[in-house]
């Protein structure tokens, strides 16, 4: 008898997966905004712009389209006593550049 094998993924040159989990409190705001998109079609190819620190002239902007993949609204409770949640976004395009201006 030969042991169950999962099956390998497949790595297709030039192109890579990135995926990014957005945490953060559980609120009735986050899951009004992040369940309706989570793996449906209202939740591919949306437009992001995000500043790892801030939005402030000068600082680092991340710009361009992700997949909502997932939305889990039972996530783990932080250090504070506060429930969160977690969503998973795949990149599909990502352009660095800094802000400017109120952009």
């Amino acid at each position: 008898m030969k042991p169950y094998k999962a099956p390998r993924a497949v790595s297709i040159a030039g192109h890579t997966q990135e995926l990014w989990t957005i945490r953060g409190p559980l609120t009735a705001e986050a899951v009004a905004f992040f369940q309706p998109m989570s793996n449906t079609t209202l939740g591919k190819a949306k437009n992001y712009i995000w500043g790892p620190y801030n939005n402030t002239d000068g600082a680092l902007k991340f710009e361009g389209t992700l997949d909502v993949l997932d939305f889990i609204e039972h996530g783990p409770v932080n250090a504070d006593g506060v429930p969160e949640f977690s969503c998973t976004v795949s990149i599909l395009t990502k352009t660095a550049g800094t802000f400017a201006g109120g952009s």
